[in-house]
């Protein structure tokens, strides 16, 4: 985000841009775990990999852990763990 937009009320913020400000805020509050439902829903793919690259490089160094909810097959390879949820029952992701 530019700084032409620090002082701006959310408002005439676009959806995107609301979720990168929401985002950014997660590492100050320093939690011990992230729970991210589907965080680059609103973003083009070269943001999401930068969005996402980002989380993972704050939780490497502020010692976090994040669980990360997505349907988006472009960013599956960012983690260190992932499941695959199929009729309820969680199973280890096979990366080939």
């Amino acid at each position: 985000m530019t700084s032409d937009r620090l002082y701006n009320n959310p408002h005439p913020l676009s959806g995107g841009q609301k979720q990168r400000v929401a985002i950014a805020h997660t590492p100050v509050a320093q939690p011990k775990l992230v729970l991210a439902d589907k965080p680059t829903a609103s973003l083009d793919s070269q943001t999401k990999r930068d969005v996402v690259d980002g989380i993972q490089g704050s939780a490497q160094k502020e010692g976090c852990s994040v669980l990360r909810v997505t349907h988006d097959s472009r960013i599956w390879d960012i983690g260190d763990r992932m499941v695959h949820r199929e009729d309820g029952r969680l199973f280890d992701w096979k990366r080939e």
